[in-house]
C-alpha cells in the first residue's frame, strides 16, 4: 500500500494494532521486572488511543527517583490533551529542565520529533 492514501480502514486496523499493543504491555507492566521503557511505551500506546488519563496514571505510579524527561514529557503532553494547562505547564518545564541538564551523548537530537514537541509545547504554555 505505499504511497496510498490513508483510508478510515487503515486508521481502524492501527487502532486495533494500538489496542493489541496496550493489552500486551499491559501484562509486561504488571510483572515485577517491568523497565521504566515499558511503561514509557505503554504510556505511549494510551496516548495513540487517546486514552490521556490512562497515561498520566500510569506516568504518575513512575518512581521519582526513576523518572526521566520523557515522562515528565509525555504527562505534559497528556495533560495538554485534556486541557489541564496548569499541569501541562508544570511538567513541560520539568521535562525541559531535565532534558537540558543531560551531557550531549544522553539527549535526543533537537530535530527528533518528541523534543520538537516538547518545544512548542513550552512555547505554547509561555502564551497561556
Amino acid at each position: 500500500k505505499c504511497g496510498e492514501e490513508t483510508s478510515e480502514v487503515d486508521i481502524t486496523t492501527f487502532r486495533a494494532y494500538y489496542e493489541s499493543a496496550a493489552k500486551c504491555y499491559k501484562k509486561v507492566v504488571a510483572k515485577s521486572y517491568s523497565t521504566i521503557r515499558d511503561k514509557l511505551n505503554l504510556a505511549v500506546v494510551y496516548m495513540e488511543l487517546e486514552k490521556y488519563t490512562e497515561a498520566v496514571e500510569l506516568l504518575k505510579k513512575i518512581d521519582k527517583d526513576d523518572a526521566t524527561y520523557q515522562v515528565y514529557m509525555y504527562m505534559a503532553f497528556s495533560y495538554d490533551k485534556l486541557l489541564d494547562f496548569t499541569n501541562a505547564r508544570e511538567y513541560c518545564k520539568l521535562a525541559v529542565k531535565i532534558y537540558e541538564r543531560l551531557p550531549s551523548g544522553e539527549k535526543e537530537p533537537l530535530n527528533s520529533d518528541n523534543i520538537q514537541n516538547l518545544y512548542a509545547l513550552e512555547s505554547k504554555m509561555e502564551r497561556l
